[in-house]
């Protein structure tokens, strides 16, 4: 039995010739209504549909029948079907825009969430990179003044020596510091 579908038409084809907007699998692409509302977000749709288009109804009869008592009756049917149709096609939208719109407003979230966890990876490892960069400066300072010490420890050994070895009279013939052959450091540079 046929219902007049034309996707039912265009599940009916030949295995070796499936349709050109065939899935892998060769099936046509089959959509669940005009709207393609998603298949866990179906209930509530329906729901809010549902509960729009009993309102509306009810709105439209009160208005209809209690409030323009003076039309007749051919007028009060016309004034209900017109404004069922856009109750209808207004519920049928609202409650897409809602069902549909919280779903993007998930996937915009999830997106969004998804950038600022990765700026904020950008910037953690920016930071740690800049925080290696400070310690390796705070570092060469460190040795530096490490080294400063050292080298004035050593100008000052020579000195002492130097004096103590003129005050006694005596020839003093060790090299300064930081040359060649007087250094302690020298051999090591």
């Amino acid at each position: 039995m046929s219902t007049g579908n034309r996707d039912e038409s265009s599940l009916k084809h030949d295995a070796a010739d499936p349709p050109k907007h065939a899935t892998p699998d060769g099936h046509a692409g089959i959509r669940e209504s005009i709207w393609t509302i998603s298949r866990g977000w179906q209930g509530i749709y329906f729901a809010f549909f549902s509960l729009q288009m009993v309102l509306g109804v009810s709105l439209i009869f009160w208005y209809h029948v209690f409030e323009h008592v003076e039309d007749s009756i051919v007028e009060t049917l016309i004034g209900i079907v017109r404004d069922l149709a856009s109750v209808s096609v207004g519920s049928a939208g609202t409650s897409y825009t809602l069902t549909e719109g919280a779903r993007l407003l998930m996937i915009l979230a999830n997106n969004l969430e998804q950038w600022i966890n990765k700026k904020w990876d950008e910037r953690d490892a920016r930071n740690r990179a800049a925080g290696l960069e400070e310690g390796e400066k705070k570092g060469r300072a460190v040795g530096l003044e490490e080294g400063r010490a050292v080298e004035r420890a050593e100008w000052r050994a020579w000195n002492d020596r130097r004096m103590a070895a003129e005050s006694r009279g005596e020839m003093f013939d060790e090299p300064m510091p930081g040359s060649d052959n007087g250094s302690v450091h020298a051999a090591e540079d």
